[in-house]
Formats: structure tokens, sequence, C-alpha cells
């Protein structure tokens, strides 16, 4: 008996202990909630100006960015532009439309990676038990407290790395990062998809989304159905994944608010100026208009139609 009430003891014990850990992720959570936009950890990591305050670096690009910093992680470095696209929806045509923009390097689909890599960290990194036991050297679990906001540099070096330079470009640090994803919106819920723009914002403070749905469902249907892998799948099935993928794509848009601009294939590949207007939003001159829409990825082929489009020798992002 005297052995039953040692054990109870000890789980009691255990579970105050575990509560008492929630209670400090909360507060912390909360605490990381209030932070201002810019937290220094240390100033000395920052250009200065003449009243003292720190510039936010690359504020033309991410001016709304919320940027926590440590001394060893300073997200709002590097800029990305990330396009979310429904599939069929010459998401192929406007990747390789926004590299030919100067300073901008794309990369095409990566299999839904953005979600897998939220989906490990809330495994790993974030799980309670792992975040409960920060600080507490000796445990089975324990670690150095992770600082707020270094995970984000983990999480942008990931997609560097599969979007390398060319061996010759050795300094890519002004280089605007880029890829698309046509699978963010797919089997989600309202609730999840919320989580996960979070885990976006988050992670690349200093990111431009450019959202690209396809209104014209009938057209995106029969574009679905015409795929190998769609085959012996029902019309009406494909019809309303297809609204509910418009559905989420406009909800993305909202909630990224101005960090986020909304584009419909629909019009763009008949216009121009609609392609031209996501341009001028990036924050690029005139002289980077384009003046013909390209075409890849049509037909079923990889490569089809206008695969090229020289841009003027004067254009240049907006100083």
């Amino acid at each position: 008996f005297a052995g039953v009430i040692v054990l109870l003891l000890f789980h009691f014990q255990r579970f105050a202990v575990f509560q008492c850990q929630m209670a400090e992720i909360n507060t912390d959570q909360a605490a990381f909630e209030a932070l201002p936009e810019l937290t220094l950890a240390n100033e000395s990591l920052w250009e200065l100006s003449e009243n003292g305050v720190a510039k936010i670096p690359n504020h033309k690009w991410c001016p709304s960015s919320k940027c926590t910093v440590s001394n060893i992680c300073k997200p709002c470095d590097r800029k990305f532009l990330i396009i979310m696209s429904v599939g069929r929806g010459a998401s192929t045509t406007l990747t390789w439309m926004m590299d030919q923009l100067p300073g901008v390097r794309m990369a095409g689909e990566n299999n839904d990676l953005l979600k897998k890599v939220h989906d490990t960290l809330s495994e790993t990194v974030y799980h309670p038990i792992f975040m409960g036991e920060a600080g507490r050297k000796g445990s089975s679990w324990g670690h150095n407290k992770i600082q707020r906001g270094t995970v984000a540099c983990a999480v942008q070096h990931i997609f560097e790395t599969i979007n390398q330079p060319l061996p010759q470009d050795i300094d890519d640090k002004e280089t605007i990062i880029g890829f698309k994803t046509v699978r963010f919106h797919e089997n989600i819920t309202m609730k999840n998809l919320s989580k996960y723009v979070q885990f976006v914002k988050e992670s690349f403070p200093c990111a431009r989304i450019i959202v690209n749905i396809r209104s014209d469902v009938e057209a995106l249907t029969a574009s679905i159905k015409k795929q190998k892998w769609s085959k012996g799948v029902e019309t009406s099935l494909i019809s309303a994944e297809a609204k509910l993928g418009l559905s989420n794509l406009k909800q993305i848009a909202k909630l990224f608010g101005e960090q986020a601009i909304l584009l419909d294939s629909t019009k763009w590949t008949k216009n121009v100026d609609e392609i031209n207007r996501v341009v001028d939003w990036l924050g690029f001159e005139s002289t980077c208009h384009f003046k013909e829409i390209m075409e890849l990825n049509t037909n079923g082929r990889a490569r089809g139609g206008q695969v090229n489009n020289e841009m003027s020798v004067t254009c240049k992002y907006a100083s």
C-alpha cells in the first residue's frame, strides 16, 4: 500500500510540474503575441538611424512585417515571393514570368513542402513535452530554451537550399527567393487554414504572396478532367473540389491581408495589364512591364508557346 501511495505522489508531482510548464508556455505565448514589430536582442546587430531606432531591413518589400530578432536569426534579412495557386491555373507560366524580373529567382512546385514542414515542427519543436522541457538540463527531453523567431531561419534555409544560386553567383543575399505551391489550400479545414497561414507569416515575415485563382470553374473542371490522374473521377466531384479550392484561396488572400495580392488567371492570361498590376505591386518600375504573356506547361507539354520575354535593359526595382 505504501508503494502505491509513493507512486501516486510521484505522478502527482510530475503532473504539477507539467502544469507549471504549460502555464509558462502559455505565458510565453501571450508575451510573444504582444511583441512589438521589431524586438532587438542585440542592437549592435542592426544599423541604427540618427534617432537610435533600428532600421528594419527590406522595409520596402515588407513594410508591415513583424520580425523577432535574436543574435542567431534575423528573419527579415531575406525577401521571399510565394505563389499559392490552384492547379491548372497557369501557375507555371506565372512562376517563370516572375523569374524574369531582375533579382528574382523562382522555383517550381515542391510537393506541398510548406505544410509538411509545419506538420514536422508541430510534432517536434512545438510538441508540448519538448517545449515544456526547455531550459531543463538533465531531463530526457531537456535542451536550452529556443529564442523566439529563430525557427524561422531554419525554415527559410530549407527553401533556400532547394532553390540555390548558380555556382558563380557568390553574393546572393539581395536575391528575392521564390517558389510556387498548388497544394497549400487542398485537404484542409478552415481552422487549419488559419493556422498554416500564420505559420507562413511567422516563418517568412518578409514575403510577398501572390494568390492565383481560376474563377471560371467550368473551364478549370474541364482542364482537370483531361489530366491522366483524374481519369475515372466523376465530373461533379472535380467541380465541387474546384469550387472549394477557389473559396479556400480567396480566404488565404484575406488572411494574409496587405501581404498578398489576388490574381485571376481567367483574366490575366488574356490581358497582360493584369500581370503588370502585380509587377507594380511588387515594387518594380514600369520599365519592367511585360509586353505579352508567356506560355509554359500548356496543352499537356512541359514547354509550349511563348517561353521567353526579354525585359527592358532599364528594368529595375524602384529605389
